[in-house]
């Protein structure tokens, strides 16, 4: 899928005079204002943090795009979303919110889903793009599961933890289509795991979780089984590195109506929901 065709995947169920809201678009809005859209942008940062940030980043790509970041209109975890929305009047307005490589890094992702619901008209949709374990850094990490989604949500999880940095610090690969390779040293990063346990420490940011596509949709099918999610999942294509899903918000009434197509569903997804 070349560029301009996965951006207009991406916005395949969003209209330019719909309200919408994009997490976290850094230096590569999917929705830009400048491009006529009605989108708002949530971060964790602010515009002047984000030019900061990435015009000292490594990566020249991200570096020339530098002026590509647009104004930041909620500075907000996206994982409090539903609170931050309340506060300022906007649950339940949005016809569509969008993201890109965002949903990974959540420490924790259920209570996003669920704020995603409290944002969306009924009916409107999430729109995500999700790194596919199989192509990129995380090949050598094992998949999340439902249960590190719902030990992550009742405990309340704000950060990456220690381990998690770990996880991903020491699994990570270069060249996952050919000669894996970790880049990084096993042992420096065990001792960077100690020195850090139970030490209040600046937020890490890292892949907090790790899915292929079958992985995440034996995952939401679970959350739909058990109710604590409002979404369906409406379309979703593998494409390159990435799978792009489109979830509607049919809202929690719909889901517990139609309970036994998810757990009819459950038995049918396992063998394809943990292949490497």
């Amino acid at each position: 899928m070349n560029y301009s065709g996965r951006k207009q995947f991406i916005l395949k169920y969003a209209s330019k005079d719909e309200l919408g809201l994009e997490i976290a678009p850094y230096h590569n809005p999917i929705a830009p204002k400048r491009d006529g859209w009605n989108c708002l942008s949530l971060d964790f940062f602010d515009e002047d943090k984000l030019r900061q940030n990435a015009s000292l980043d490594g990566d020249p790509n991200v570096r020339k795009n530098v002026d590509n970041i647009e104004k930041v209109d909620i500075v907000a975890s996206a994982t409090d979303l539903e609170e931050e929305l309340f506060k300022i009047g906007l649950l339940g307005r949005f016809d569509y919110m969008c993201s890109s490589h965002n949903f990974e890094h959540l420490p924790d992702p259920l209570k996003f889903l669920r704020g995603a619901g409290a944002a969306l008209k009924p009916n409107g949709y999430l729109s995500m793009a999700i790194p596919n374990k199989r192509h990129t850094f995380d090949y050598s990490r094992a998949l999340t599961s439902t249960k590190d989604i719902l030990r992550f949500y009742f405990e309340k999880q704000t950060r990456p933890d220690a381990y998690t940095i770990f996880d991903g610090s020491s699994s990570f690969v270069d060249n996952p289509e050919g000669a894996v390779r970790y880049r990084n040293d096993l042992q420096k990063t065990y001792q960077q795991l100690i020195s850090s346990i139970g030490k209040d420490k600046e937020y890490v940011d890292a892949h907090v979780t790790v899915y292929t596509p079958e992985s995440f949709i034996h995952i939401m099918n679970d959350l739909m089984i058990l109710n604590l999610i409002p979404f369906e999942i409406k379309d979703l294509r593998v494409a390159g590195v990435e799978f792009i899903v489109h979830f509607e918000n049919v809202g929690h009434s719909k889901i517990g109506a139609t309970n036994d197509k998810f757990i009819a569903r459950r038995e049918s997804l396992v063998k394809k929901s943990f292949k490497s």
